[in-house]
């Protein structure tokens, strides 16, 4: 029972986040070691197969019920205050339960033209059939049904600021998962394996996670008495803080939020509350897709043109670049919290300074990470197969890529704010086409085709996307520093020699740390302040 009451313990930030960092870390120590499984496993067709499979579900996931998971979290939060959040639960489940299994029966009619866009070749003869394909496709929808499902518990109980049950949650997930691939590739060493295990072991953690959701809606004080109306600012910001920062939802203003100070009790919720969540997922809903589409722009165009075995290829280095983004995620959603506070507190100049302040540190940094990753790559890559080896020439390309993906967090977040979701969606939509467009007008003219797949999704979106960056600065007269423009250009810096690049950055360090063209007094000293106050956050969290 002491197990559970600490499971279900709602607590500050600190608590949250050092309950469910390292929950983060696990899974993602976890995940590459199954990814270096699969890669050792799978014959490199089927791994690609996987891939696009794990595609189509990414992207189908959000679809099938119009973005409700973003809609979940902040309104989770909204109701708990208001002592509101069983009502809420009750009339909202069936209804998204619907709509998700509606949209999957179309999904599945439409299940022949999504096979033949997404999986079959462009030309040439392919060894799975049609038939196995089609398959592939089917289990792919059904992992994206269960998906969504699965992410919509868990954005309530995070609206609800139970990290350690989300933790707990996905924890299982990762574990169930990596155990049923291992005992499933043993048997049949498949793409449509691993499409089972995953699909299994995400009903296992939704059961896990709808049992630990009515547990808590049954034991919340606030679940049904109303609480304080001061902590719902403070509540909606937290449930934010573990939300990916490239999970370009939209953040609508937190002040419209407020309720007053006289406590009701609790009423049931009206019809319009499902119109409200979709409402607000449907304006995440084309942002979301779209970059997760920019994400696979170019293992999907090797795939179909150059064939499965390359597209293996694409996709092992492809994943094993995650870390670093996946690190300057989990950073920027911190961040994120700050500058929304100051946002809706009317600091919005300040808001400002702390989002360029920690950019510029942010981008620095990952940079420098990169280019060292990229320096000791002869070193790391000998953890793949030797069949993989030759890929090393896709790290420039790739590196490149995820790097621009972290620099577009100043986009990202200025744009939240300023309640436009629609650029997030412009700015991967260009991106999207400049890939496409180089894509196919560099892949004949290289003697490897990936190579010029992952140039091209590199170039792509740095120029297409940091284009519509660039105007929306303009336009909207943002006052940023010189130097948070150099460091917006500096990406194509990885596409040179390894010790050109260490050498360029080795002087970036340098002017940063003892000259002020970067950073000035004020923000070398509030970045100082910052780190300290993290280290002390994160030894709290963990007592």
């Amino acid at each position: 029972m002491a197990v559970l009451s600490r499971l279900f313990k709602v607590g500050t930030i600190a608590d949250s986040l050092g309950a469910y960092v390292p929950a983060k870390i696990l899974q993602k120590a976890l995940g590459f070691a199954r990814l270096l499984l699969l890669i050792y496993l799978l014959p490199k067709v089927q791994f690609a197969l996987w891939g696009l499979g794990m595609m189509i579900f990414t992207m189908a996931a959000p679809l099938l019920t119009w973005g409700t998971q973003h809609g979940l979290v902040r309104y989770a939060s909204f109701y708990e205050v208001q002592g509101q959040l069983r009502s809420f639960y009750r009339r909202i489940r069936f209804p998204i339960l619907a709509i998700g299994v509606g949209m999957t029966i179309v999904a599945l009619i439409c299940s022949g033209w999504i096979t033949r866009f997404m999986i079959a070749p462009k030309a040439g003869s392919f060894e799975l059939a049609h038939r196995q394909q089609l398959w592939l496709c089917w289990a792919a929808l059904a992992n994206a049904l269960a998906m969504v499902l699965y992410h919509n518990a868990l954005s309530i109980i995070i609206g609800m600021r139970a990290y350690r049950l989300v933790a707990a949650v996905e924890i299982v997930f990762t574990v169930v998962f990596t155990i049923f691939v291992v005992a499933g590739l043993l048997v049949s060493p498949t793409g449509l394996t691993v499409l089972v295990a995953h699909l299994l072991a995400l009903l296992i953690a939704l059961a896990a996670g709808l049992v630990g959701l009515h547990l808590s809606l049954r034991d919340s004080p606030s679940a049904s008495a109303p609480a304080d109306p001061q902590e719902l600012t403070s509540r909606t910001i937290e449930a934010g803080a573990v939300e990916s920062i490239s999970d370009t939802d939209a953040i609508a203003p937190l002040t419209d939020l407020t309720v007053g100070a006289e406590r009701l009790p609790e009423r049931p919720i009206g019809r319009g509350i499902l119109l409200r969540v979709l409402k607000f997922g449907a304006a995440a809903l084309p942002g979301v897709v779209l970059w997760r589409w920019a994400s696979y722009t170019s293992f999907w165009l090797t795939s179909k043109i150059r064939g499965m075995a390359e597209g293996g290829d694409f996709l092992a280095f492809l994943s094993l670049g995650q870390p670093i983004i996946f690190l300057a995620d989990a950073i920027w959603a911190v961040i994120f919290t700050h500058v929304v506070k100051h946002w809706e507190s009317n600091r919005r100049g300040e808001a400002i300074s702390v989002l360029e302040t920690a950019y510029k540190a942010v981008a620095i940094s990952m940079m420098a990470l990169t280019i060292l990753a990229l320096a000791a790559a002869p070193l790391w890559i000998k953890i793949l197969p030797g069949k993989y080896q030759h890929g090393q020439v896709l790290l420039r390309g790739l590196f490149m890529f995820f790097q621009v993906m972290i620099h577009l967090a100043l986009l990202t977040i200025l744009v939240k704010i300023h309640e436009r979701p629609w650029v997030i969606a412009l700015a991967a939509l260009f991106g999207i086409a400049a890939n496409v467009a180089l894509a196919l007008l560099w892949m004949p003219r290289f003697g490897y085709p990936p190579q010029a797949a992952a140039l091209a999704g590199a170039v792509g979106i740095y120029v297409g996307s940091g284009l519509v960056t660039l105007v929306y600065l303009l336009t909207t007269r943002t006052k940023l520093h010189t130097a948070t423009y150099a460091i917006l250009a500096a990406p194509p810096v990885l596409l040179l020699p390894p010790l050109a690049a260490a050498a360029i950055w080795i002087v970036v360090l340098l002017v940063a740390g003892f000259t002020p063209w970067i950073f000035s007094r004020q923000e070398k000293q509030d970045l100082s302040e910052s780190l300290r106050q993290a280290a002390g956050l994160f030894r709290r969290g963990g007592r």
